[in-house]
C-alpha cells in the first residue's frame, strides 16, 4: 500500500541472499488487475481472500523467503500465532492512521480509506501483530536499521 514493506522486503532479502515474494505485485500480475479494480468490482473480501491465499501459497514455496504480505493478513489473530509458532518471523510495518489514509487514496492498486477505518484498521491490526510477538518495524524508520533489527531477530531465534 505504499508504506514501504516492499523497499524493506526486497533489501532485506538481498543481505539474507533469499528470494522476495511481493502479494500487491503478485496479485495484479496474477489476476490482471490492480488489488484496487478486484476490491472494487468483487468485493474487500474477495481482495482479503487473494492476499490470504497468497500468503499460503508463498510460505509452500520453501524456507526463507521473504514475503511482502498484505496487512489484511493480520485481521486474523490465529492466523498469525499460527505463523510464529511455526517459527516464522513476522514483522509489523506501523503506519500511523493519518498516513495510511494519505496512502490507502494514492496508486492505482489502493481504495480510498476514510480515516475513521484507517485508524479502527491500525489499532486492530497492531494489536493482533503485537500478539503474535511481531518485530514492530516503522514505516518511516531507516531501512537499513531496520534490516538490523530483523537480522538480530532472525539470529536470536536459531
Amino acid at each position: 500500500m505504499g508504506a514501504g514493506k516492499s523497499t524493506l522486503g526486497i533489501a532485506l532479502a538481498e543481505r539474507l541472499q533469499r528470494p522476495f515474494l511481493d502479494s500487491d505485485s503478485h496479485i495484479e500480475s496474477s489476476q490482471g488487475r490492480s488489488g484496487k479494480d478486484i476490491a472494487d468490482s468483487a468485493g474487500v473480501p474477495a481482495l482479503h481472500a487473494l492476499e490470504t491465499d497468497f500468503l499460503v501459497g508463498s510460505l509452500a514455496v520453501g524456507e526463507g523467503a521473504v514475503i511482502a504480505a498484505a496487512a489484511s493478513v493480520a485481521d486474523d489473530p490465529h492466523r498469525l500465532a499460527a505463523l510464529t509458532a511455526a517459527g516464522h518471523v513476522l514483522v509489523f510495518m506501523e503506519v500511523a492512521p493519518d498516513r495510511l489514509e494519505e496512502l490507502a487514496g494514492s496508486g492505482d492498486h489502493r481504495r480510498p480509506l476514510p480515516a475513521t477505518e484507517a485508524a479502527e484498521l491500525y489499532h486492530q491490526r497492531r494489536a493482533a501483530a503485537a500478539a503474535a510477538r511481531a518485530l514492530m518495524v516503522g514505516a518511516r524508520d531507516d531501512v537499513a536499521r531496520s534490516i538490523e533489527r530483523i537480522v538480530t531477530k532472525l539470529d536470536q531465534r536459531g
